[in-house]
C-alpha cells in the first residue's frame, strides 16, 4: 500500500513532463518574418496597395474611351392630331488620330388622326469624322487623356513604393531597435548580478570585521544604481517592444526576437559601384522624369489648342419612307457627302499665359532634376564616408571588448592572489560592461547604414525574396 503514492506521484509527473514537452512556445521573429508581416498588415502599406488599385481603374476608365460607344434612344408623341414614336441608335468608335467612326440608325412610325393612315420613316447613317489641326492625330484628346493618366499613376506608383520601402525601413530599424534592448539587458543583468555578489560579500566582511561601514555602504549604492539602471533599460526596451507590435498591429506577447542573431553586415561598396547603384534606382530621378515627359506633353497640348480647328467629315445616308402599306406609295433614297469645317478664334491672352507657364514649369524640372543629380552624389559619398567610419569603429570596439575581458580576467586573477583590490576588479567589470555595450550599439548602427543602402538601392525585396503585390 505504500508503494500507491509513490507510483501516483511518479505518473503526475511524467504528465507534467509531457505537458511541458507539448506546450507550445511562440515562433522567434526574424528580420524577415518582420518586413513579411509588414507588408500584409500594416496600415500604411495597405492603404498604399488599396490606392494602387484604385489608380489602376481610374487608368482603364481612361482606357475605355477607346472602346465602341452605344446609345438608343426612345421617345414617343402625342397629340390631337398624331402620334409618333421614335427610336434611335447611335454607334461611335474613336480613332487613333482623333477622328472617329459613326454610325447611326433612326426608325420613325406613327398615326395620323384625320385620315386613319400610318406612316414609317427608316434612315441609316454611316460615316467619318477627322481633325486635321487641332486635336489631331497625336494631339487627339482620347490618346492624350490616357498618356496623362498613364504618367500620373506611373509617379504615384514610385511614390507609394518609395512610402513603403521608408515604412519598412522604420519597421526594420524599430526590430533591431527591439534587439539591441535585449541584448543590452543582458550586459546590464549581468552586471546587476556582480553588485550584488559585490554587496553580499561586503556584507558578510563587514560582519567579520574585515569591512568598513563605508566600504558596505559603497557596494550597496552600486546595487542600487545597477537596479535602477536595469529598470531604465526594461522601460526603454517595453516601450519600444510596444511601437514595434503596433506598427506591426500584433500583440506584444507574440513578439518573441531571437537570443542572437546575424549581425555581419557587407562590405562597403567601392565608389562607383554605390553611385551607379542608388542612381540605378533612384526613384526621386524616375518622378523627376516622368514629370518632365508629362510637363512637355501638357505643353505640346497647350500649343495645339492654339492652332485652328479644321475637320473633314464624310457620310452617307439611306432613307426609305412607307406612307401606309395599303398604297404602293413607298420611296427610298441616298445621299453622301463631304463636309470641311473651318473655326479659328483669336487666343485668348489667358491661353497663351497658360501655355507660357507650362514651359516654365519645364524649365523648373529641369533645374530641379540637375540639382537632385548634384544633392544626390554627396549625400552618397557623405553616407558612403560615414559607412566606412562605423566600420571602424566596430573594429576597436570589438578590440576593447577583448582588451577588457582580458584586463578582467588578470584583474580578477589577481584579487583571488589578493594582489588586486575590490576597486579594481569593479573598475575591471565596468570596463567591460561599457566595452560590451559599445559593440553591440557600433553593430546596430553598421545594421542601420545597411537598411539606409537597402533603401536607396531597393534590393530590399530581392534581399528577403519578396515582392509587392
Amino acid at each position: 500500500m505504500a508503494n500507491k503514492p509513490q507510483k501516483h506521484n511518479i505518473s503526475l509527473l511524467l504528465l507534467l513532463l509531457a505537458a511541458v514537452r507539448f506546450t507550445p512556445s511562440a515562433d522567434l521573429l526574424s528580420e524577415r518574418d518582420a518586413v513579411i508581416k509588414a507588408l500584409s498588415s500594416t496600415t500604411d502599406i495597405q492603404i498604399q496597395k488599396i490606392e494602387s488599385q484604385r489608380d489602376s481603374l481610374t487608368l482603364r476608365s481612361a482606357q475605355s474611351a477607346t472602346l465602341p460607344q452605344l446609345s438608343i434612344n426612345i421617345s414617343s408623341l402625342l397629340n390631337d392630331s398624331a402620334t409618333l414614336n421614335v427610336a434611335t441608335g447611335t454607334l461611335s468608335q474613336s480613332l487613333p488620330g482623333g477622328g472617329r467612326l459613326f454610325g447611326t440608325a433612326e426608325h420613325q412610325f406613327g398615326t395620323q388622326w384625320h385620315s386613319s393612315s400610318n406612316m414609317s420613316n427608316t434612315r441609316f447613317t454611316v460615316g467619318v469624322e477627322q481633325p486635321l489641326l487641332k486635336s489631331a492625330w497625336s494631339h487627339a484628346p482620347v490618346r492624350t487623356g490616357i498618356k496623362i493618366t498613364s504618367l500620373n499613376n506611373e509617379i504615384l506608383s514610385i511614390q507609394r513604393e518609395r512610402s513603403i520601402l521608408s515604412e519598412l525601413s522604420k519597421i526594420r530599424n524599430l526590430y533591431w531597435s527591439v534587439y539591441e534592448q535585449k541584448q543590452l539587458e543582458r550586459i546590464i543583468q549581468s552586471r546587476l548580478d556582480q553588485t550584488k555578489e559585490h554587496y553580499m560579500t561586503e556584507q558578510q566582511r563587514y560582519r567579520l570585521g574585515e569591512a568598513s561601514p563605508l566600504d558596505t555602504l559603497s557596494a550597496a549604492l552600486q546595487y542600487v544604481n545597477a537596479q535602477r539602471t536595469l529598470l531604465s533599460s526594461r522601460n526603454t526596451a517595453r516601450n519600444t517592444l510596444f511601437r514595434l507590435a503596433s506598427a506591426l498591429r500584433t500583440d506584444v506577447e507574440s513578439i518573441v526576437l531571437p537570443d542572437s542573431a546575424d549581425l555581419t553586415v557587407p562590405d562597403i561598396p567601392e565608389p562607383q559601384q554605390f553611385i551607379d547603384l542608388a542612381r540605378r534606382y533612384d526613384p526621386q530621378i524616375q518622378i523627376l522624369q516622368r514629370m518632365q515627359e508629362l510637363t512637355a506633353l501638357q505643353v505640346r497640348q497647350r500649343h495645339n489648342n492654339l492652332l485652328p480647328e479644321i475637320n473633314v467629315r464624310t457620310s452617307y445616308t439611306h432613307e426609305q419612307r412607307r406612307p401606309d402599306p395599303f398604297y404602293d406609295d413607298n420611296f427610298s433614297w441616298g445621299n453622301g457627302s463631304v463636309q470641311f469645317v473651318l473655326n479659328y478664334s483669336l487666343p485668348a491672352v489667358s491661353a497663351r499665359a497658360e501655355k507660357q507657364k507650362q514651359e516654365l514649369s519645364l524649365l523648373i524640372n529641369e533645374y530641379n532634376t540637375e540639382q537632385h543629380s548634384i544633392d544626390q552624389a554627396y549625400y552618397l559619398e557623405e553616407l558612403r564616408e560615414r559607412w566606412h567610419q562605423d566600420t571602424v569603429q566596430l573594429e576597436f570596439a570589438d578590440l576593447s571588448v577583448e582588451l577588457a575581458q582580458q584586463q578582467y580576467e588578470a584583474v580578477k586573477h589577481g584579487y583571488e592572489l589578493g594582489t588586486e583590490d575590490r576597486l579594481s576588479l569593479i573598475a575591471a567589470q565596468n570596463d567591460l560592461a561599457a566595452a560590451k555595450v559599445s559593440a553591440i550599439q557600433a553593430k546596430i548602427e553598421l545594421k542601420r547604414f545597411q537598411i539606409v543602402f537597402e533603401e536607396i538601392t531597393g534590393t530590399l525585396f530581392e534581399r528577403f525574396g519578396v515582392q509587392l503585390q
